[in-house]
């Protein structure tokens, strides 16, 4: 079960990630992509202190899954973490104590898994090289999981098996999956940038692959037909406009908006293509990063 960190996930994810850091980081563009995270505002840096471990530097695969608390109402889900690495479970539980202020753990067992309490975060060790970090209120969830008393794991959940097959599969280094309109239900969201194009969207599905050229496909189920095809016209609109502007051309970014970035409408379904050359998601990184020290939007 260890081998595929997605079978430790309890079932009931509204949003789940798998990455592979160890082929991400091969890639030229990750510390430019962390770089320009960071500077957009993602306190990428605080929550690995928070997590007592580099998580995106020494893992090898991460996943995560996003759980809803029971009820109503609320500011965000509980998230689980589950890295592979070279993690040291002293080392850990040290730097957890040091960030939440040397608070003092607590030692626990649930259906016979040993866990530990730093402050609201419970720490779990299934394998020598597996760290499982959660809320304290998935502890009894989480036991479940690994004892095999819940049978079911979020690798076995096709919620989402009909949008990816319109990708075909899930490939790539990178892939996450979301129930936008199980999460916009219970939490308030506040994005920036492309909130009306994402507000039309209910699931999503998306997978990238950044070894050196770039190549990212999404899917995704839409409110409605018409709001399907909406997406895909603000996606065509967006890339024309910038397509044309001397500055992206001089660039040399004329060619990944006019034929790298491709959308597309079928029914309440939408699909997304972005192909990117080596060269090409350099300067984009690049110019985002500068952009973005002016004060500029990316």
């Amino acid at each position: 079960m260890h081998g595929e960190l997605l079978a430790l996930l309890p079932p009931g994810a509204v949003a789940w990630g798998r990455f592979d850091l160890a082929a991400a980081r091969r890639s030229p563009h990750f510390e430019g992509a962390l770089a320009l995270a960071t500077s957009l505002g993602a306190e990428v840096d605080g929550v690995q202190r928070e997590l007592g471990f580099d998580a995106l530097h020494q893992s090898e695969r991460l996943t995560f899954g996003v759980y809803l608390p029971p009820g109503s109402g609320g500011n965000g889900g509980w998230p689980v973490i589950v890295a592979r690495g070279p993690y040291d479970r002293a080392a850990v539980i040290r730097a957890a104590r040091a960030t939440a202020r040397d608070a003092a753990p607590e030692e626990g067992s649930e259906r016979g898994v040993a866990y530990t309490i730093v402050g609201q975060r419970a720490y779990m060790f299934p394998a020598a090289d597996v760290v499982v970090v959660m809320e304290r209120s998935l502890v009894r969830r989480m036991a479940a999981r690994l004892v095999g008393e819940e049978r079911r794991s979020m690798r076995d959940d096709a919620h989402f098996d009909d949008l990816w097959a319109l990708v075909d599969g899930q490939h790539g280094s990178l892939q996450v999956a979301a129930d936008l309109a199980a999460i916009r239900s219970r939490v308030t969201l506040r994005a920036r940038g492309v909130a009306r194009t994402g507000d039309g969207l209910d699931r999503l599905v998306a997978w990238g692959d950044v070894p050196g050229d770039v190549s990212v496909r999404a899917a995704g189920q839409a409110h409605t037909e018409a709001a399907a095809r909406e997406i895909t016209r603000l996606v065509d609109a967006s890339t024309r406009e910038l397509s044309g502007q001397v500055m992206v051309r001089l660039l040399g970014l004329g060619r990944l908006l006019r034929e790298g970035v491709v959308a597309h409408a079928e029914g309440d379904r939408v699909t997304l293509t972005a192909q990117a050359n080596a060269s090409e998601a350099s300067r984009v990184l690049r110019i985002s990063s500068a952009l973005q020290e002016m004060g500029g939007t990316p």
